[in-house]
């Protein structure tokens, strides 16, 4: 793993301080806020009049064109009036020309001209026929050639009206699968008679995976290819437990007379609507297997979907979900999902799993199953409650399932089924309360997603501001400024670790506002003067932010320090974006051409991005120290900043280290910062090969939070 460790640490014990940072009184603070609201109203009036300025050049300026204009006008005008002087001595002499006696007289000459040409190209035409005689040919023939045989056309297209596309591929229709768009329920039942006599025989053996499939008035279409792909799957030991569940149209029940002969199908018939939890419910009480996955009655699975979910289930995990697509009712696959490893922060915002999802049985009894007050999102609240009681959750990257988007169907349109926001937010309320995190659910403005809005603490934990500045480079005033004038916590102090500044400004700010200043003359090392800040810290957590950042959201500490304290949490960073408002920092992705590529860069900072990536907060491989949170003791045990990473990248080796120890790092789109520093990460290539050496495995396996770092190849059969 790299280095010795004693190599890269400092000595961090606030015992060994040389001086304690002076406490920052309400008195001072309030003074700090005030003194950033004279700022920022000096700043404003500067501002006022700097554009009173422009206003009044723009105005003398319009004024000089005004003028300009006018005097041109007047140049034009009397340009015009020559022009028409000329043309009126020209009209009088054309009058003159016209009535004199030597026009009249060529006019005359002209007309008898003109009438003896006439004359003559008749003889000529006249003499031409005769000579001809009737050797002209016809062209009813030649038109004839220039005929297309659109019948032709029709011949040679034809061969091509059975295919369908599949996956972005022209492949055509199995022999044994007819067009359900003229297939009767007798073709069905005699594909799925011939189906089941292919399936391998399995013994006495238990199954190992039960498919869970409710029905309610379903087409009998969708149950017969459902039928198809769960009887083609390259997985022998299953059993597939239909549960219809009192439908009222039922002619997709004549598919369960070929079905229900089939010793591994196993059909219930509910005598009452209970809805599709209490369907589900059912099929987990009929089911023998092990594990159980669910298919609904109009889906489908990839051949070798069970394959995979049983070799990861056989393992050390508890429940495994794969990518999925959508495929529409003539059969065209489209829209592939490809979804991020486990992330529970980006699960409670957005219902992401979806399909294929295979549980352990007995896991998910225990835990009561489904809950039917919840119908309509019954899977993501079941699966809330089934995380608590199991974190060890795997991700095939591979697409093993094709949802239907069927009209009437969410796959099809989002409010399908209605409002679905209330029973999201009661869910994900009914966790956090369950694990006791302070926090309120509402709406997110985006469909389908909901807000986790941190609830005021009583006794706010104090929190260490730390901003390192280097020689020659001035501490911004938009971050001193905003950081007093907007920051709504009520308990934190601001370090500055000043490695020399010498600029006029950096001092006012220093002098001005309750800066701890502690100096470092030693050549700059970013990971040394942060740990400088860290061992000098009062705070219960620390914030690393950058000499360029400006606060746009008055409650970030608030809104970081829900996640920071957390005890499964390492670093916590926010929403960084540029001056026009696309985004500059919102996590950092682990990518085998740039280990420190930015997720989302340039996209506007207000946009729901890939599946709520930016509306949500979600776990991450790092976060920049731009601005970046954690737990002091935390960072103290971990060792801080590694010194050997003098220039930077020291933020994506801190970050990493805390996941290899099992910690969750988190972005919050919710805590929005203005990154003014526009140059980006400053490039050292030694510090960049250290950690790219001592994290070479991580990076090689691809950012597991980040599926577009994929690319759009398909992963195989890759779990994490």
């Amino acid at each position: 793993m790299g280095e010795d460790s004693t190599d890269r640490k400092q000595n961090l014990n606030p015992a060994t301080r040389a001086t304690q940072p002076d406490e920052m009184t309400q008195t001072d603070l309030k003074f700090a806020r005030l003194n950033a609201r004279v700022r920022v109203l000096r700043a404003d009036l500067q501002a006022h009049a700097e554009a009173r300025r422009a206003l009044s050049e723009k105005v003398e300026a319009l004024i000089a064109g005004a003028e300009a204009q006018r005097l041109n006008q007047r140049d034009l005008e009397q340009q015009i009036l020559g022009h028409n002087s000329r043309l009126q001595e020209t009209a009088s002499l054309i009058a003159e020309i016209l009535n004199s006696r030597i026009w009249r007289t060529l006019v005359k000459l002209s007309r008898i001209a003109l009438r003896l040409g006439v004359q003559r190209r008749r003889l000529d035409v006249t003499a031409a026929g005769e000579f001809q005689g009737s050797n002209v040919p016809a062209t009813s023939s030649e038109l004839t050639a220039l005929r297309v045989s659109h019948q032709d056309i029709a011949t040679a297209s034809g061969q091509f009206a059975t295919d369908r596309i599949t996956d972005g591929a022209l492949t055509s229709r199995g022999a044994s699968e007819p067009d359900h768009q003229a297939a009767t329920t007798e073709q069905w039942k005699r594909a799925i008679r011939l189906a089941a006599k292919r399936l391998p025989t399995t013994g006495a053996a238990p199954p190992i995976i039960s498919i869970i499939t409710p029905t309610f008035n379903t087409k009998t279409h969708w149950l017969a290819e459902a039928a198809l792909s769960v009887f083609q799957q390259n997985f022998a030991n299953w059993e597939w437990c239909i549960v219809d569940d009192a439908s009222i149209d039922t002619k997709f029940h004549d598919l369960f007379s070929e079905l229900e002969v089939i010793p591994r199908v196993k059909v219930c018939r509910m005598t009452q609507h209970g809805g599709i939890s209490s369907a589900l419910n059912q099929g987990l009480r009929m089911s023998a297997g092990r594990f159980v996955c669910f298919l609904d009655h109009d889906d489908l699975l990839e051949p070798d979907g069970l394959d995979l979910c049983s070799k990861v289930l056989l393992g050390p995990f508890d429940a495994v979900y794969s990518d999925e697509d959508k495929i529409s009712d003539t059969g065209v696959r489209h829209t592939p999902l490809r979804k991020p490893d486990w992330s529970p922060e980006f699960f409670r915002g957005v219902m992401y799993l979806g399909h294929l999802l295979c549980v352990r049985r007995d896991l998910a009894i225990k835990i009561g199953g489904f809950d039917s007050q919840y119908d309509r999102v019954q899977d993501f609240e079941f699966m809330l409650r089934y995380s608590e009681q199991s974190s060890r959750i795997a991700h095939v990257s591979k697409v093993l399932y094709h949802w239907r988007a069927a009209e009437g169907s969410v796959a099809a349109k989002q409010n399908a089924k209605g409002d679905l926001e209330a029973l999201q937010v009661g869910a994900v309320q009914a966790q956090l309360d369950r694990l006791k995190l302070p926090a309120d659910v509402v709406p997110s403005p985006c469909t389908h997603m909901v807000r986790v809005m941190p609830r005021a603490l009583s006794n706010p934990q104090k929190v260490s501001v730390i901003i390192v500045t280097n020689r020659g480079i001035e501490v911004s005033t938009n971050c001193v400024v905003s950081l007093f004038g907007q920051t709504t916590y009520a308990n934190f102090e601001v370090i500055c670790v000043d490695n020399g500044s010498e600029d006029f400004n950096s001092l006012e700010l220093m002098r001005d506002f309750p800066l701890t200043r502690l100096s470092y003359r030693e050549p700059f090392n970013v990971s040394v003067a942060n740990n400088i800040g860290l061992a000098h810290a009062a705070g219960h957590y620390v914030v690393f932010i950058s000499k360029d950042i400006e606060i746009v959201t008055p409650n970030w500490i608030e809104q970081m320090v829900y996640y920071a304290q957390q005890d499964d949490v390492g670093v916590v960073g926010g929403l960084l974006i540029s001056a026009d408002r696309t985004v500059q920092h919102a996590g950092i992705v682990l990518d085998r051409h740039a280990i420190d590529a930015c997720a989302f860069k340039w996209a506007t900072g207000d946009s729901d991005h890939f599946w709520g990536s930016l509306t949500c907060a979600h776990e991450v491989s790092a976060v920049t120290a731009a601005c970046m949170m954690a737990r002091k003791k935390l960072l103290i045990e971990n060792g801080g900043f590694n010194i050997n990473l003098s220039r930077g990248y020291q933020d994506i080796d801190l970050c990493l280290q805390l996941r290899s120890r099992g910690k969750r790092n988190i972005f919050t789109p919710h805590a929005v910062f203005i990154d003014h520093d526009t140059n980006g990460r400053h490039d050292n290539p030694t510090d960049r090969n250290l950690v790219t050496s001592r994290w070479r495995e991580l990076i090689a396996a691809g950012d597991p939070y980040y599926p577009l770092s994929q690319g759009s190849e398909v992963q195989g059969e890759k779990v994490r």
